[in-house]
């Protein structure tokens, strides 16, 4: 059963971390990787409210980690985007596409960075994948360290250069990250 928006009830029991509930709406075969208008899956909804049980039980009854919203996000750069450390490591457990870009071809290290959260941050960049995510660039040209630079994000700044962040790649204004953090008053 659907509403208005395409919100099944295995939607709305996974947002609340039902898992009883959705156990049963499991075992009347409700659709696991159904979509709601935003092409989001339960697993998106978990991710999206933190909570990293009800991903994972949702991952071991079959539901897709690789799944695109109507925006290009998996679940698991839901979880980045919201800073859901636990929702991430249950990803990253899970063999996730680590290198999974948004529609502006931000990655789930960007995002940590965007957010200033130093905890995803940190457990993105023990990955097999940390150089490949380094200085990987959105849309604009912007890597992690742009973002971290622009916005003054001083730990995520440091961590990133520590972890051999490209210091002089430079996006499509022709901005480094220094520039971009001396442009925003925080040199």
């Amino acid at each position: 059963m659907q509403k208005f928006n395409g919100t099944t009830a295995l939607h709305l029991a996974a947002s609340n971390g039902e898992k009883d509930l959705c156990d049963l709406l499991i075992q009347y075969k409700a659709r696991i990787d159904a979509f709601d208008n935003n092409m989001q899956t339960p697993l998106h909804k978990a991710a999206q409210n933190g909570n990293s049980e009800i991903s994972q039980f949702l991952i071991d009854n079959g539901a897709n980690l690789e799944k695109r919203d109507c925006d290009n996000f998996t679940p698991f750069l839901v979880a980045a985007s919201y800073g859901h450390v636990e929702t991430i490591k249950i990803f990253l457990i899970n063999n996730v596409n680590i290198e999974a870009i948004d529609r502006d071809d931000k990655s789930a290290l960007f995002w940590a960075a965007q957010e200033n959260n130093v905890a995803a941050l940190e457990i993105l960049l023990k990955t097999h994948c940390a150089e490949c995510l380094m200085d990987m660039t959105d849309k604009s040209g912007d890597s992690p360290l742009h973002v971290a630079a622009s916005k003054g994000y001083i730990d995520i700044v440091n961590i990133l250069i520590s972890h051999k962040a490209d210091t002089t790649l430079k996006n499509e204004d022709d901005s480094t990250p220094i520039h971009l953090a001396a442009a925003s008053g925080h040199v």
